[in-house]
């Protein structure tokens, strides 16, 4: 366990407070700038009432290129071997709540 203890501890010292926290708490904090809000705000909002993802700007595209990125930049596990069967249970998770 010592050893354990001791990769978390270095995973920590490595990545920013977001992953940290998420490391700790088991979520991620995003932040993103008001503009990158109101358009996927809007986009999110035009998909409940037409359930359809048609992206109708460019700058939705973009907004959605930076929250991925955000993501990805803070999901350590699309790296892990095992991240289809993470997907699988993070997907029943969602789907119990």
């Amino acid at each position: 366990m010592k050893t354990f203890d001791a990769t978390i501890a270095k995973q920590q010292r490595n990545h920013s407070p977001t992953v940290v926290h998420h490391l700790k708490m088991n979520k991620i904090t995003i932040s993103l700038s008001k503009d990158e809000a109101i358009i996927l705000t809007e986009f999110l909002l035009r998909f409940q009432e037409e359930e359809n993802l048609d992206i109708k700007d460019k700058s939705e595209e973009i907004a959605l290129w930076n929250l991925g990125a955000i993501l990805e930049s803070n999901l350590p596990e699309i790296l892990d071997p095992n991240y289809k069967n993470l997907l699988i249970e993070a997907r029943k998770n969602i789907q119990k709540k």
